[in-house]
């Protein structure tokens, strides 16, 4: 997933590894190797492993170390537009 703000493009890449119940977000500069920050979930033993949940997570865990609120919002708008959940959510307010 790709995303801009403030003429900077971010690629989001999530990795996820079944074998220890981990889910990894990183987020780097599109086109470049600087790193802006990571998040990581971990499932507990006890439940089972979801990918959308722990992309959830670790998306959050991400956003919140490098970015302040308002970039963060833009984060979570391009996610789920990238899901294609965002325009169901906006269709049920008509």
């Amino acid at each position: 997933m790709q995303i801009t703000i403030e003429d900077r493009t971010y690629r989001v890449a999530f990795e996820h590894d079944r074998h220890h119940w981990t889910t990894l977000c990183v987020i780097q500069e599109a086109g470049g190797r600087q790193l802006f920050s990571t998040g990581l979930a971990a499932c507990s033993p006890q439940d089972n492993f979801n990918r959308a949940v722990g992309r959830k997570i670790a998306l959050s865990r991400a956003v919140q170390r490098a970015f302040p609120r308002e970039q963060r919002r833009a984060f979570w708008v391009a996610y789920w537009s990238a899901l294609d959940i965002l325009p169901r959510i906006n269709s049920w307010d008509s």
